[in-house]
């Protein structure tokens, strides 16, 4: 490697490549990099100068660190420059280097859970082309997004689960004086039964993941944007069953510019559909309301129920605390 780099020897800044050097080894990256600065003023065209300041910011002792230091310096204007003074020779040298090191710093990215590092391995591969097996390692990055992406949607759906019949029932006893004697809880029971026939109950939760508040305080972070919303509606038919429709669905609100196509990809909008053959309310003895639908009763107090995780939700003035009673 030293023979295709001797036609720099007798540059007028061979010397200070030198000295620069001798700091490299001695890990002085602020010296090295004045000594490389001068020999760049006596020879703008040296390209082992330019190597030089670049091993000085990346803080490698030598040339062949460049192979393996798994940081990615392929558009780093001092590696830019020397590839465009060098001879042809110590040009594919050059090149060697960078790509063994974009290999391996993707082959870490790739090994992480990392959304965003495994999208980035993968346009780093893609731009290694027919280097070693880097077409297995692109599907290999396309396999694991796509995991990845249905984990997110699996997590999210049961996050922003809504269990409508709970707010349903919260709306009922915000209107209901409800009576801790035996004899009135059955009369209570169905007469917040028959209020509930024939309504249809609506609600909808939404998560940007931040965008609003960072797009208002200019403060966008380097990562896509998602919006998140669920959309619920619970009717209670007259003949006493249950009709629950939910739309999932995932949009992109803004994502780096030379990803965005590739973010796109994940948005989804996914309906469902649930029928239940009956439902009932229960007050217990002490006053306290329960509502069953199918096979999962759920309850509403000063700490109501939830099916799955609901947060808070506000009724008029009243908040409550939303909790699984299973």
């Amino acid at each position: 490697m030293e023979d295709c780099k001797s036609m720099y020897d007798n540059s007028p800044a061979a010397a200070l490549v030198k000295r620069g050097n001798l700091c490299l080894e001695d890990s002085d990256w602020e010296k090295a990099k004045e000594f490389f600065n001068n020999a760049l003023n006596l020879d703008p065209e040296n390209p082992t100068a330019y190597i030089g300041s670049l091993l000085a910011g990346l803080r490698l002792s030598s040339e062949q660190q460049l192979s393996s230091c798994k940081k990615l310096y392929g558009d780093n204007p001092d590696y830019k420059k020397a590839l465009r003074f060098a001879n042809e020779e110590y040009a594919s040298v050059l090149r060697s280097y960078c790509n063994e090191n974009a290999y391996l710093t993707a082959g870490d990215l790739l090994n992480s859970n990392d959304f965003n590092k495994i999208v980035e391995a993968k346009a780093v591969y893609e731009s290694l082309s027919e280097y070693s097996d880097c077409s297995e390692k692109l599907a290999q990055c396309k396999e694991k997004i796509d995991e990845l992406v249905l984990r997110r949607v699996q997590k999210k759906a049961k996050i922003k689960k809504i269990s409508l019949a709970v707010f349903a029932l919260l709306v009922v006893a915000a209107v209901s004086t409800v009576s801790i004697r035996a004899a009135s809880c059955k009369k209570e029971a169905t007469k917040l039964y028959n209020m509930m026939l024939g309504k249809t109950f609506s609600a909808e939760s939404k998560d940007d993941q931040g965008f609003a508040t960072d797009y208002i305080n200019n403060a966008l972070k380097n990562k896509p944007y998602y919006e998140y919303k669920l959309e619920c509606t619970l009717t209670f038919n007259s003949d006493g069953t249950v009709t629950e429709d939910k739309r999932s669905s995932c949009s992109l609100c803004a994502a780096p510019k030379a990803y965005y196509s590739e973010y796109e990809k994940y948005e989804y909008d996914i309906p469902s559909h649930y029928e239940y053959s009956s439902f009932r309310i229960r007050v217990s003895f002490f006053g306290k309301q329960y509502i069953k639908i199918g096979s999962e009763e759920y309850q509403c107090g000063a700490y109501a129920i939830e099916h799955y995780s609901l947060g808070f939700y506000q009724f008029g003035n009243i908040y409550r605390d939303l909790k699984s009673s299973r």
